[in-house]
């Protein structure tokens, strides 16, 4: 989401950057001679607010997609290094925060499962697909996959096989 509002930002700063007059401000004062007065008072004005636009986009920009490179890195992680345990939904719901036509396109599957020492943990995806959910029956008291990392088994993720998928 941060990704999507950071490109829309930037978009709109080089957009009001340009239309603005930021090109020929910035050539002013490259060249030297920059004089205040009305005509480059908006200038300053609108040319500045889409630069300020711009670099809070791409700022935005960036941070999530490094964010999202570091979940993926994790999730690949915890999948190839993580032990495999069974888990117990003990609860699923639409997540409303994201639609698309009105309609939600994520689910929260909250499950519990025990770790390699016995304790009862519990665990929480908030992004699950709501049509792989369906197709896979989730619902509460279903037994599900999981893989964990057993330094701090906080860190899990939800094994789903689509049954769509060949093999």
């Amino acid at each position: 989401m941060g990704m999507l509002i950071g490109g829309f930002l930037f978009l709109f700063g080089l957009i009001f950057f340009l239309v603005g007059g930021g090109v020929s401000l910035v050539n002013s004062l490259l060249s030297g001679n920059l004089q205040v007065g009305l005509t480059n008072l908006n200038q300053v004005v609108f040319g500045g607010l889409g630069l300020i636009f711009m670099i809070i986009g791409a700022i935005l920009f960036i941070r999530s997609r490094v964010q999202g490179k570091k979940n993926k890195a994790l999730a690949e992680k915890i999948f190839a290094m993580g032990v495999p345990a069974e888990a117990t939904i003990t609860f699923i719901d639409k997540n409303y925060g994201m639609l698309v036509n009105n309609k939600p396109i994520y689910s929260i599957v909250e499950f519990k499962f025990r770790d390699s020492s016995g304790s009862e943990r519990v665990g929480r995806k908030n992004n699950v697909s709501s049509d792989l959910a369906i197709r896979l029956k989730f619902e509460v008291g279903a037994k599900v996959q999981i893989k964990y990392m057993n330094e701090n088994p906080d860190q899990n993720i939800l094994i789903m096989r689509d049954p769509a998928a060949p093999g």
